[in-house]
């Protein structure tokens, strides 16, 4: 149900407990890429994070229920990985970055750590995810409560300033040109000033899960009635957002360098190009439809109930 890029042509997915690796060329292939030992019991745990370095050389995969995480070390020219560091946590993990060769993740009690550290901010709801700004001064969180938090770096309790404006929880966030591009359940993208001033918003109309790019990327929306999910073109100019048309089905996407992926019941692949069929390839029914649309009802609890869930 996650989805991350290691290459240009290569994109890693989890199912289940297994992550897989995906060749998204014409007559590309689908093969598992790392099992979790038997001892560590996750065999019936989904996958709560993914993520790659920038480097492409670290991969980072979290399990929800157990709380068991992986640091894998991935060779490109074999296309295989081991295992740098197994470690669990108290608290499931929700995302991942790196920064300086450091690795810090967001977990369910609304805190953003350093791995091996202490706590770099928190807040007072959970946090869906968070990344550094490019110039290296800033932290950018944004949670369950409808806050995108905009704190100095490495002090990260001195906040900047706060973006308010979402009505549901914000679900996505990425730079662009130093302003913050931010997706809702409510709905809307976003546009934020580093001073937390909204520059822009625009109606998508559908409920927000992912956002991949920069100044010009992609978007996943998805009914929360039906369970579909559908990939579209984003763009900002000028302090205006623009979305276009649907160009693809799918739950998740990634990019690496100008390449974006996508993720779908039926396939993985690049957005416009070449694509791997998973059904026939696993022969099994994925259900991401139904997993998707449990982690948006998860997604809407109230922080508090949240917690209580996580404990």
């Amino acid at each position: 149900m996650k989805l991350a890029a290691v290459d240009e042509e290569t994109a890693i997915f989890t199912h289940r407990n297994i992550l897989y690796i995906a060749k998204c060329v014409e007559g590309g292939t689908v093969e598992p890429l790392f099992t979790p030992p038997a001892e560590d019991k996750v065999e019936k745990d989904v996958c709560s994070a993914l993520s790659v370095s920038s480097d492409r050389k670290k991969i980072v995969f979290s399990f929800s229920t157990t709380k068991q995480n992986y640091i894998l070390d991935y060779d490109a020219s074999s296309k295989s990985v081991t295992v740098s560091e197994r470690f669990k946590t108290s608290k499931r993990i929700l995302g991942h970055q790196f920064r300086d060769g450091k690795l810090f993740y967001c977990d369910g009690w609304g805190e953003v750590v350093e791995h091996g550290g202490s706590p770099v901010l928190g807040h007072v709801s959970l946090v869906n995810g968070f990344f550094f700004s490019s110039d290296g001064d800033h932290i950018v969180s944004f949670d369950r409560d409808e806050k995108v938090r905009i704190s100095n770096f490495p002090v990260a309790s001195d906040i900047r300033a706060y973006g308010l404006g979402h009505t549901e929880f914000v679900s996505a966030a990425v730079e662009v040109s130093g302003h913050i591009l931010s997706g809702s359940g409510d709905g809307h993208l976003r546009l934020w000033s580093m001073d937390g001033d909204c520059a822009a918003a625009y109606d998508v109309g559908l409920p927000v899960l992912a956002i991949e790019g920069g100044a010009a990327g992609f978007l996943v929306v998805m009914d929360r009635e039906s369970g579909d999910a559908e990939v579209r073109p984003y763009e900002v100019n000028d302090n205006t957002i623009t979305v276009g048309e649907t160009v693809a089905k799918g739950f998740d996407i990634a990019r690496c360098g100008e390449t974006s992926f996508v993720l779908s019941e039926e396939a993985v692949g690049v957005i416009g190009g070449a694509s791997v069929a998973l059904g026939e390839q696993f022969g099994v029914d994925l259900s991401l439809k139904e997993a998707v649309a449990a982690q948006w009802k998860h997604a809407s609890f109230p922080a508090k109930r949240a917690r209580m869930e996580d404990e």
